[in-house]
């Protein structure tokens, strides 16, 4: 599903696709991975250097990416959701960059979060779990809530699916 060892073993079964990649490899640009943090266990910020200190050991071509800790939403418990960018690590031997994230979220909570319907999907282990406002690439894309970029994305992928002529939702 993502490059063997992108992660450090112990982190492994917290991680998880979300997003584009995870509606339609095919068609997506980059593949989303999600490592959760469990925040009475550890913080984002000591993971992601986890992470980062993994790929430059292990010697992944990698950009280490802003160190900038963003609110994203709540549970459904109205605990805060947060997340940290880790990395893009991009190589020839697969056709997509990874762009790697910490989260607090899980995947449920997360794709809840997402401002597209189409990519309010996640792939957890082989399992498909669809955000409450989910719809197939077959279907034009709406948005599910509005972010200063969500105008742009939502041509992007519009255009990525074959619904660059419908009208906006």
């Amino acid at each position: 599903m993502w490059p063997k060892n992108i992660l450090p073993p112990d982190l492994e079964a917290s991680a998880y696709i979300a997003g584009g990649y995870a509606a339609c490899p095919a068609l997506a640009s980059d593949l989303d991975l999600w490592v959760y943090v469990q925040p009475e266990r550890d913080t984002l910020a000591n993971v992601r250097q986890r992470v980062l200190d993994w790929l430059e050991n292990e010697m992944w071509p990698y950009e280490a990416e802003e160190n900038t800790h963003k609110m994203i939403g709540e549970d459904a418990n109205g605990y805060s959701l947060a997340s940290m960018k880790v990395s893009t690590v991009r190589s020839p031997h697969w056709s997509h960059p990874v762009h790697i994230m910490v989260t607090t979220a899980q995947p449920r909570d997360l794709i809840e979060t997402f401002d597209i319907s189409t990519h309010q999907i996640a792939i957890v282990f082989g399992q498909v779990i669809k955000g409450s406002g989910w719809t197939p690439i077959i279907e034009p894309p709406v948005v599910l809530k509005m972010t200063s970029t969500t105008p742009e994305r939502l041509e992007k992928i519009r255009k990525r699916f074959g619904f660059s002529q419908w009208p906006h939702a």
